[in-house]
């Protein structure tokens, strides 16, 4: 097997999403709230109360919130400015995206 169809091999292998497998049967009936943030919290006994910004309001056991950031690569002073033009349509980063 020559040095390209190896690294194939070893890509496939080592890249795929391994964990799929066993994660869809553990969420199947896990509701799962996107495209919304955390307006407040509050415990309530052994749960946790949270109002969204959509309106919703939910009474959970556990909670898992993804930042959803979005690096500003322009920021970083050793790039260039060409590759930092070459990459005009990367994600941004603001402060007001910062939620509790």
């Amino acid at each position: 097997m020559g040095p390209r169809k190896l690294q194939d091999a070893m890509a496939f292998r080592a890249i795929r999403p391994a964990a799929s497998a066993w994660l869809h049967s553990r969420t199947e009936y896990v509701t799962m709230t996107t495209n919304c943030h955390v307006v407040s919290c509050a415990e309530r006994g052994d749960k946790v109360y949270l109002q969204l910004n959509d309106g919703g309001e939910r009474l959970v056991d556990h909670v898992l919130l993804g930042t959803g950031y979005k690096i500003e690569i322009a920021r970083y002073a050793f790039l260039s400015n060409e590759l930092l033009q070459k990459s005009a349509h990367s994600p941004r980063l603001s402060g007001s995206q910062w939620r509790v």
